[in-house]
């Protein structure tokens, strides 16, 4: 995921691998935030509830990315 060596070598000792199948909610509105998500394959859809249940897409956080407001 990076291109220097040390410090793909540092993350990978740090960091906690999460496998997390389709359509798994990893967090709602309101949880408190306890890891943030970096995205090493495939994507995270990143959605939003209105007041009346409907979902809206925001974005998608793709490989390497993680969601700025975590």
């Amino acid at each position: 995921m990076f291109n220097e060596a040390a410090l793909q070598q540092a993350f990978d000792q740090v960091a906690v691998q999460k496998y997390v199948k389709a359509d798994t909610e990893i967090m709602a509105v309101g949880d408190t935030i306890t890891w943030i998500p970096i995205v090493r394959k495939g994507s995270l859809r990143i959605l939003a509830q209105d007041g009346e249940g409907r979902e809206r897409y925001l974005y998608h956080i793709l490989p390497g990315e993680t969601c700025a407001t975590s």
